[in-house]
């Protein structure tokens, strides 16, 4: 793993073959180039057809919506009851994936002449999923004769079981993952149902709606499109197969919209349509919808898809960004509460549980997904809710843990939860919360090796500067929409020069940059939220980056740009913390070594480095330095020399540099043959005495620093100028022969300090660096 680095990165295995491959398929009619070619080449699409596929930009790819278990029971029950005339309840979900799925069943059922109403459950009053007081009011007072859930239901028992012993069916139309038992629904379409046929299993809710009104229509009604790829892309399933043909053709019609309030967003969002993707969905329509559903109620998300009344339409989106201003807001509130907690934490645990009662339990999800990013581990927000003895939390994780199977471990302690691999909501009990929590952090235990791994980033090809221009970017981006199971190639580059850097944004936290190569090709880049580690970085340094490549516009030019994913180096890494005082996180570093020059300053800090770390001082005998991470000079050293054998012997990723000095030697300079001479002629007429009594006093009188003054009596008594009989300082009387003062180890000792301190303090820390690099 590269210093730097916060992946492990695992290159593109090409075959032996790849240049005759390459050669082959652009013989066969593949007019590419060889780096689109190879990148092609290492997702596994070596032949013609298949890279035609891939790159099909209209693909036609709908499955037999009939192949999924209880379609056809579905379909018929819904038919029944629109030729019978009963009421009909669309039962859908909070979040931008529920509120299309509902959207896009409602719009079929009017089509067809159904008397259909819809409900989008409120988080906080009605929770996730079937709500029994939702269902009893619909069925007693709105004589509701039939319900569909979308993107609900699998885990519905209490709610389902009391309509259909009520003589109103419920449909379930789901695709969370299935439990070991199934509610009593009178239908249950889903494309991971055990006994159903259906080819492709990763389906948003979305996108089952979309099969159920394309089984009661007959066709893919092309309305429903644009909806199902909003969906699709903002619950961040995978993006191949049937939802690749959903996505795609869905934004196609996106960008002409008919749809007003979409078309407003756009708009008003500077979103140019031409170059609509699924970036944009999922970074500027998506949270948009999601935000209501997270604070407040989410039917206004809703009616902004459905109206084509403008006035209502700014309205409606007039409100929707205020909440999702909000929603930023609290989230980046919440998040830095939980750093401040986590960093008074000794040890960090394998999963992070937290809970408090402000937290909105709607925003915990985009909270547990920060946490888990910046920590690596999987994390359970909860919101406590007093009034009603629960506690409501959100989960993420990280590839190597499914959350779905830990949380499978512990269920006996949680009232009912649902999800994926990487993320679920759940709901536990007051009383049981503790308990909980303490079988879930047991459990976490075992997965010490998943969690504390580095994870893999995928490189998809190793290119060289002069293979990336526009040409080349553009045959990537048809192998999109990216998302999940379908990432964005990432894209390696070996070894440039860092030509560039300059801090932008608010808090100077991003960061644009150029790179070079030694033919003098170039490319742009930006890394955002990743200014801490190019101030480790300095202009002229060769890296190697590993990103994705996009096309930059602005005022009518359009150029390359690699956005980073991450960066490292070969080299060890120098970092210049020096500084008037020692920081309080100074010594927090795991698996380093502390240096130390004085051993009152060592005594005093050795207490808070941790176990896995040591501590010295430079003139201890050099230990074995193997699987220590840091070095970290906490003092100058005695002598540059010192530092050496200590650098010379370190083979981790990082020297830290931090220096702190207490009286600098450097600063008021070597002692002068003057001042030798006064302390001189002082000590001719002068009685024995003890120098640490008389020490302060004598500096004053002399107008001599205390630590020349100390060297000057050290050196007097290497020269035999004085002795020290019983802690008195006792006079010789030497011959008048002309002794070499400078020549005394003490004067030595003194100017090798002064050196350490002019370098390691004082020099430009380039220049520092250079120094041990060069020699």
């Amino acid at each position: 793993m590269k210093n730097l680095a916060r992946y492990q990165w695992q290159n593109p295995q090409l075959p032996e073959d790849t240049t005759t491959l390459i050669k082959q398929l652009q013989e066969a009619g593949l007019n590419y180039s060889p780096a689109f070619l190879r990148v092609c080449i290492a997702r596994g699409l070596t032949t013609k057809e298949a890279i035609e596929i891939a790159t099909d930009e209209t693909p036609q790819l709908f499955h037999d919506a009939f192949l999924m278990y209880d379609m056809e029971k579905a379909t018929q029950r819904i038919m029944t009851a629109i030729q019978e005339g009963e009421r009909i309840l669309v039962y859908g979900d909070y979040d931008a994936d529920g509120i299309t799925s509902t959207l896009i069943v409602v719009e079929a059922l009017e089509s067809l002449g159904a008397d259909v109403i819809y409900h989008l459950p409120n988080r906080f009053t009605d929770g996730y999923g079937p709500n029994l007081k939702q269902y009893q009011h619909y069925v007693e007072e709105e004589n509701v004769r039939l319900i569909i859930t979308v993107d609900n239901g699998v885990a519905g028992f209490e709610a389902i079981e009391w309509a259909q012993s009520h003589d109103v069916d419920v449909i379930v139309t789901d695709h969370h993952e299935i439990q070991e038992e199934l509610p009593p629904s009178y239908a249950f379409v889903h494309p991971q149902h055990p006994k159903g046929e259906y080819p492709f299993s990763d389906l948003a809710g979305a996108g089952v709606a979309l099969k159920l009104v394309t089984a009661l229509l007959e066709d893919v009604p092309p309305e429903a499109l644009e909806l199902a790829a909003i969906g699709t892309i903002a619950d961040m399933v995978s993006l191949t197969d049937e939802n690749r043909t959903i996505v795609l053709a869905g934004l196609s019609i996106m960008k002409q919209t008919p749809r007003i309030g979409l078309a407003l967003l756009f708009q008003q969002e500077n979103i140019e349509t031409t170059n609509l993707d699924a970036d944009t969905i999922g970074f500027q329509v998506g949270p948009r919808l999601n935000a209501l559903g997270r604070l407040e109620d989410p039917t206004p998300a809703l009616e902004l898809l459905q109206t084509d009344d403008e006035v209502q339409a700014q309205q409606l989106l007039t409100l929707i960004n205020d909440v999702n201003q909000r929603r930023k807001d609290i989230v980046e509130e919440i998040v830095q509460q939980i750093d401040k907690q986590l960093k008074d934490l000794p040890t960090l645990p394998n999963i992070i549980v937290l809970s408090n009662p402000s937290w909105p339990a709607g925003v915990l999800g985009i909270v547990a997904g920060r946490i888990t990013n910046k920590y690596h581990r999987p994390s359970i927000m909860f919101q406590q809710l007093d009034d009603e003895q629960i506690f409501k939390g959100s989960a993420r994780s990280i590839p190597a843990v499914n959350i779905f199977e830990l949380l499978s471990l512990v269920k006996d302690h949680i009232l009912y939860f649902g999800g994926h691999a990487q993320a679920a909501g759940m709901t536990v009990a007051a009383d049981e919360f503790d308990r909980f929590k303490q079988a879930l952090e047991e459990v976490a235990m075992t997965y010490e090796e998943q969690i504390h791994q580095p994870e893999t980033l995928k490189v998809d090809l190793v290119a060289k500067l002069q293979e990336i221009n526009l040409d080349f970017i553009e045959e990537i981006q048809q192998l999109g929409p990216f998302g999940m199971h379908n990432p964005k190639p990432n894209v390696l580059i070996n070894e440039a020069i860092l030509a560039t850097k300059q801090y932008v944004g608010i808090n100077r936290q991003h960061v644009k940059f150029n790179l070079v190569d030694e033919d003098n090709d170039d490319l742009d880049g930006i890394a955002f939220s990743q200014a801490d580690r190019f101030n480790l970085l300095n202009q002229g340094q060769k890296v190697d980056m590993v990103g994705q490549l996009s096309i930059n516009e602005w005022q009518g030019k359009r150029t390359p740009q690699l956005m980073l994913e991450d960066l490292g180096i070969d080299d060890i890494q120098w970092i210049d913390q020096r500084s008037s005082q020692i920081p309080a996180d100074f010594f927090h570093r795991s698996q380093a070594v502390y240096l130390f020059k004085t051993p009152k300053l060592l005594k005093t800090y050795q207490s808070t480095i941790p176990e896995t770390s040591q501590s010295f001082l430079y003139s201890d005998e050099v230990v074995d330095l193997l699987n220590k991470k840091y070095l970290v000079f906490v003092e100058p050293p005695e002598s540059i020399e010192l530092a050496r054998e200590w650098i010379d012997r370190f083979e981790g990723s990082q020297i830290i540099v931090g220096t702190f000095v207490h009286q600098s030697k450097y600063l008021i300079g070597a002692p002068a043959r003057k001042e030798f001479a006064t302390v001189y002629r002082w000590l001719e007429n002068q009685e024995p005495f003890v120098l640490a009594k008389e020490l302060s006093k004598l500096a004053q009188q002399f107008k001599i620093e205390v630590p020349k003054l100390i060297t000057i009596f050290h050196v007097f008594l290497q020269a035999n100028f004085v002795t020290i009989d019983e802690g008195r300082v006792v006079f010789q009387h030497p011959t008048t022969q002309a002794v070499d003062l400078t020549q005394f180890p003490a004067m030595v000792a003194y100017m090798d300090e002064m050196k350490a301190e002019k370098l390691f303090v004082y020099s430009d820390f380039q220049q520092l660096v250079n120094y041990f690099i060069s020699k």
